[in-house]
């Protein structure tokens, strides 16, 4: 016991020593600021009232979910002028590969002569990973109502029906590229 009680007189002895007036300058500094007089703060600015705002759509269909075919289907009813020929048939039985995006499947290859070819299509994510898939001109695939209309062998072109958001539909053609 004695030997701990001298080598903690000697550390006392040294902190002691360590507490000379250093901060005598710091010390003085939070003194004057403290007896300088608070700052004034502005007063706030007035409120002016707002305009009551009543949201109406509340029970229309967001306009961030996808369109159902049922909803697309009586928009569509409702919008005069929509070209007839680019509306899907909502009574087709769909195929397969109409239950994937595009993105999710990939051209691998081609069958096949010339005139007749039919593409090799693989599923890269999702259920349809790994499976492979041989579609022909007249098949459709992807969530946009693709239907192949030409197959060559370093593509295969689709033409998709889009709605345009007012009811109507509108055709554009896409591809899946061999190897893309």
């Amino acid at each position: 016991m004695r030997k701990l009680i001298v080598p903690a007189m000697i550390s006392v002895g040294i902190l002691t020593g360590c507490l000379g007036e250093e901060n005598s300058d710091l010390k003085a500094w939070i003194q004057q600021e403290k007896a300088k007089p608070p700052g004034a703060i502005p007063p706030m600015p007035e409120l002016k009232p707002q305009e009551e705002f009543r949201y109406a759509a509340a029970d229309l269909r967001s306009p961030f979910a996808a369109f159902q075919l049922g909803q697309v289907a009586q928009l569509a009813e409702l919008v005069e002028g929509c070209p007839i020929d680019a509306q899907p048939d909502p009574n087709r039985r769909k195929e397969d590969l109409e239950r994937y995006t595009l993105e999710t499947l990939k051209m691998v290859g081609v069958l096949g002569k010339q005139n007749n070819l039919q593409a090799i299509i693989r599923g890269t994510a999702g259920t349809n990973a790994g499976v492979v898939y041989r579609i022909g001109v007249g098949n459709h695939l992807g969530i946009n109502h693709g239907k192949v209309i030409r197959i060559t062998e370093e593509r295969v072109t689709l033409e998709e029906r889009i709605p345009d958001g007012t009811g109507c539909w509108v055709k554009r053609e896409t591809y899946l590229n061999l190897g893309g």
